[in-house]
């Protein structure tokens, strides 16, 4: 999941009509001149609404997909408890259809998500990998760009190629250069 925190901008020692009057293009004053003056503008975080993040991927294979991605990213896929899903359909919240089995684990068939190997946290990143029905049919409006560090993007191509990734073309931007690739099900992303 990506936080992503709000800031506010405030002004320094104004109160609420200090502000207002200094950002009012008239004033109540029959002098424009003794308006009050705006101080200096300092941007400040506050304790605000924040939203977690969460990239979400439509497919037909959702758990082999998210295996292919956590494989790609280091991730690992979350686990489901198989438990509470048996309870789930023994109790009639849930049907048998609804689930199916993935490397020998009962799961539910929707869906499946991967994060980064670390503790949970609201900030922890997070893709969820969600069963469509339709095919993917046009090229993506939002992708994923896997930021290279050190390692040589023509092997991290080849990786990938080797695993079922499709070159679609390259970039190059003054000295930048990338590679646009698609995922096992087409889905678009830049190394």
């Amino acid at each position: 999941m990506l936080l992503v925190a709000a800031d506010r901008l405030t002004l320094d020692g104004m109160g609420r009509s200090d502000a207002a009057a200094a950002r009012s293009p008239t004033s109540s004053s029959t002098e424009p001149s003794k308006a009050t003056p705006a101080k200096a503008v300092r941007w400040s975080t506050l304790p605000a609404m924040s939203y977690s993040v969460q990239i979400v991927v439509d497919c037909a294979d959702p758990h082999g997909l998210a295996d292919w991605w956590a494989e790609t990213l280091q991730w690992v896929v979350e686990p489901q408890d198989e438990a509470f899903i048996t309870s789930m359909v023994e109790q009639g919240f849930a049907t048998e259809a609804e689930t199916t089995r993935h490397r020998g684990a009962l799961v539910w068939r929707e869906g499946t998500a991967i994060h980064p190997d670390i503790p949970e946290a609201p900030d922890r990143l997070r893709m969820l990998f969600v069963l469509v029905p339709e095919a993917k049919t046009v090229k993506n409006r939002v992708h994923v760009d896997l930021r290279n560090v050190g390692d040589d993007i023509e092997a991290v191509r080849q990786r990938l190629v080797e695993r079922g990734a499709t070159v679609l073309h390259t970039g190059q931007q003054g000295p930048h250069t990338w590679v646009t690739m698609a995922d096992p099900e087409g889905n678009e992303f830049c190394v």
